[in-house]
């Protein structure tokens, strides 16, 4: 199923490692770091703002946002969020490294993964607003190429206010696959991606796919729903396969996952009996890799399929490591693992939307 390849969104770093990863702004973790970071606002700007008035945690939880903490050692450090202006801007948020971990890169990493996830999420530019009394923070902007704007919205009329803009470079569409030639095209995807095609060390490193499907296969799989692509002009960028219940038996090597899907429990229902569809198979192009695809074309997967499912399910090889941490990034959890007829262990999780 997510017999998938992939690209991972989780960042291990020097001194000492910190992940990155989507969270919910409503979580405790993510509560203590904005009163932390209200706390010093308060403290820098005379008590005469926090930053509490202009975001509020529902602004990450709306779709095309995000919210982000980055973690050392289990420890929540540090957060920044993006939501949406319009069409084509977003606005990052909330940027705080907590002052212990300050001074070993964090805050431009963190900054780097809300960018990612803008460009996934199509936004052309981004924008936000910091304070004269942050030369770090506005030292920071400027280092990653942002550019000093004329203040905007609420922050027009502030002289405590400096707000910059950044356009994105290679803006993709996220969309669904309409024409024979896209799917052509994925099958090519697939074909470079397969395990058998890539050395232990690459299939390790950059993530695999494991099943094969052909032409009349992927046009029967999603029903009357679509495939989710992402376009670079013409070339593919990459997908994410939907596949309906109802094609369970369409693919023999996926029939032991339905068969585990259909005895798990969830509270005292039956995963099984629930309003689900199953994401087939996920794969981004080496050069697209890094840039937010992965996460963008999961937002598009739930546009399109939340008012009609309640949750996506998919399975991992236990081994594709890399594919099992970029799921867990975008919100899936694990259900359940079991082992095939092929010895191969696998993870199956599941994303609810309810």
């Amino acid at each position: 199923m997510a017999r998938a390849v992939a690209e991972c969104y989780g960042f291990a770093m020097a001194r000492p490692e910190i992940t990155v990863s989507s969270a919910d702004p409503r979580s405790e973790a993510a509560a203590e770091l904005l009163r932390a970071l209200s706390r010093e606002l308060a403290e820098r700007y005379d008590f005469a703002d926090d930053g509490t008035a202009d975001f509020k945690p529902d602004d990450a939880r709306v779709p095309r946002s995000a919210f982000v903490i980055g973690s050392v050692g289990g420890e929540a450090v540090a957060c920044g969020a993006l939501r949406p202006m319009g069409p084509e801007a977003a606005e990052i948020k909330r940027m705080y490294v907590a002052p212990s971990h300050r001074g070993r890169g964090y805050s431009k990493i963190l900054l780097a993964e809300l960018e990612r996830l803008a460009g996934g999420m199509n936004y052309a530019v981004l924008r936000l607003e910091t304070g004269v009394r942050q030369p770090e923070a506005i030292a920071l902007y400027e280092r990653a190429g942002f550019r000093r704007i004329p203040n905007y919205g609420l922050y027009a009329d502030n002289p405590l206010s400096v707000c910059f803009e950044k356009r994105l470079a290679g803006l993709l569409t996220i969309t669904t696959a309409q024409t024979r030639a896209t799917l052509q095209q994925i099958l090519d995807l697939q074909a470079r991606n397969l395990a058998s095609r890539l050395s232990p060390a690459e299939a390790e490193e950059q993530g695999f796919v494991t099943v094969k499907h052909d032409l009349a296969l992927l046009e029967r799989l999603c029903g009357s729903y679509r495939h989710v692509v992402a376009l670079d002009g013409d070339a593919l960028a990459g997908y994410a396969l939907v596949m309906l219940k109802e094609f369970s038996g369409a693919v023999p090597v996926l029939v032991p996952m339905f068969e585990q899907i259909d005895r798990l429990m969830v509270g005292t229902q039956k995963l099984g009996e629930m309003s689900y569809f199953a994401m087939g198979q996920v794969c981004v192009d080496k050069p697209y890799r890094g840039r937010g695809v992965f996460q963008g074309m999961y937002e598009e997967l739930k546009r399109q399929m939340s008012g009609s499912f309640e949750r996506v399910v998919t399975e991992v090889a236990t081994r594709n490591r890399r594919s099992v941490r970029a799921h867990a990034k975008v919100g899936f959890t694990l259900a359940a693992q079991y082992v095939s007829p092929d010895k191969e262990s696998w993870d199956i999780i599941s994303w609810d939307w309810r």
